[in-house]
Parts: C-alpha cells; structure tokens; sequence
C-alpha cells in the first residue's frame, strides 16, 4: 500500500496591501451624518438653558434641602480640573509660600554675588552666609559671660549683677 503525503493548501492572501477603503472615505457612508452628535448636543443644551431660565434655582434651592450630596456631585463635576490642580499645588519641602519666596530670593542672591567662574561648594556658601549673618545681627544680641562663684559657674549678661546657678 502506497501511502501519499498530502500538503497542506496554502490560501494565498490577495488582500494583502489594501485599505478596505480610500482615505478620506468612510467606512459606513449610510451611518450618522457629519455634524449629527454635535447638534444633538447643541440641541440638548439649548433645551436645559431653556428649563434652567425658568427653574434653574428653584431646582438647586430645592436639591440643596432634599439631597445636599447630589448638588456637591454636580457642582463638583462642573469645576475645571485645573482648579483641583491649582488648589493641591505644594511648595517644595511643603514649606508656606511666604519661606518658599524666601529661599528664591537667597538663592537669586548667592548667584548674583558670586564672582564669576567661582567653584563654590554649596557647604561652603552656607557657612559664608552663616557667619556674615551672626557677625551681622551679634550687635543686637546680648553678650554672655561667665561668672565664677564658689559653687558654680554661672551665666549671666553682660552688665548685669551675676544671679545664683541655682535660681
């Protein structure tokens, strides 16, 4: 018995290439026309404007009584989402607006007075300004001095009578 092999038939594709239409042609020239959606809308808004002139706070006095959440729903859903953006906008470091226009200002100033080409280590920067602000403000400050007395050391301002470590 002589067994033949049969080979699968290939199916050729004579699609292949092709657009199942033209561009610029629809692919459901009897579905809705161009525009149809938009007067819809058009329509349904030019209705509500209508029943809004006539009940409109009426409605929203009587929803506010009867179902305060629904009227949150709706007046929620009529914001624009950039005031949600706008309202959880946050300062870096969550620092208050006023500290954060602080810290621009220091910044635009360590920029402005250091000379140019200068390699300058932000460590370094921060010491400069520490120093040149307690040298600044320590002629406001009172001076400490140490007083000695037979039990202890005691601190005390400058120009005034020691007290007691214990008081």
């Amino acid at each position: 018995m002589c067994v033949r092999r049969v080979e699968p038939v290939k199916k050729q594709n004579n699609q292949s290439g092709l657009r199942p239409w033209k561009p610029g042609q629809s692919g459901n020239p009897k579905g809705r026309p161009i525009g149809a959606r938009q007067k819809i809308s058009e329509q349904l808004l030019s209705d509500l404007a209508v029943v809004w002139e006539q009940q409109g706070e009426s409605v929203l006095r009587r929803l506010a009584i009867e179902d305060p959440g629904k009227l949150a729903t709706i007046a929620y859903g009529l914001l624009p989402r950039d005031v949600f953006i706008s309202v959880e906008h946050r300062t870096p470091g969550n620092m208050d607006p006023e500290d954060w226009a602080i810290m621009a200002r220091l910044v635009s100033i360590v920029r402005e007075c250091l000379p140019p080409g200068a390699n300058a280590v932000p460590a370094d920067v921060a010491g400069v300004i520490e120093d040149g602000l307690r040298s600044h403000f320590a002629k406001d400050l009172p001076q400490l001095i140490e007083v000695k007395t037979d039990e202890a050391v005691a601190m005390t301002v400058a120009n005034e009578e020691p007290r007691d470590a214990r008081d």
